[in-house]
């Protein structure tokens, strides 16, 4: 009821759970300008990781944590932010039922978010067994990829499992 009440105030309908907002013209949610100041950031950024690595000759060292490092991962970030940001923004043009816009969310992340806590404790062990099971250090970049995508659908296929097949949610007390 609180939550109808302040969606009512932002021009939106709060129904079965799925949040819709009016049409006006405007995009709702996912502004335009996020997407100029990540663009922005991101030059920075990359510019300021590269005038360092290359003008420098300061190579990123994970080990030392180096500002190289840092400026690289901060680069690297704001670019994964940017493309989550353009999927969403142009993935949310069109998409209007009946005058009103639905919300638009992931069935995985969906079903990652509904059991958080075991999702998280799946991947810790899926790390764990990978950690016991080869020397990691001196794996090459094919092998990494390799077991990140592995992780990477391991995890969303057991939580699209619990969700969906199961239907079951984890709770603590």
């Amino acid at each position: 009821s609180r939550l109808k009440s302040k969606a009512k105030d932002e021009g939106k309908n709060v129904q079965n759970g799925v949040n819709e907002t009016k049409m006006n013209g405007n995009m709702p949610n996912i502004e335009l300008e996020d997407g100029k100041r990540l663009t922005q950031c991101c030059i920075l950024f990359w510019t300021l990781y590269m005038s360092i690595d290359f003008l420098y000759d300061i190579p990123v060292s994970r080990r030392s944590t180096n500002a190289t490092f840092i400026i690289w991962n901060l680069a690297h970030n704001l670019i994964i932010m940017l493309l989550v940001w353009c999927a969403f923004y142009l993935g949310s043009m069109g998409v209007c039922i009946g005058g009103l816009k639905k919300s638009m969310s992931s069935p995985i992340l969906n079903a990652v978010n509904r059991n958080g806590l075991v999702m998280f404790l799946i991947a810790n062990l899926m790390t764990g067994i990978v950690n016991l099971s080869m020397n990691t250090l001196e794996a090459n970049d094919n092998v990494s990829i390799t077991i990140l995508f592995g992780y990477l659908c391991a995890v969303g296929l057991i939580a699209l499992l619990l969700d969906k097949v199961l239907n079951v949610t984890f709770r603590l007390g």
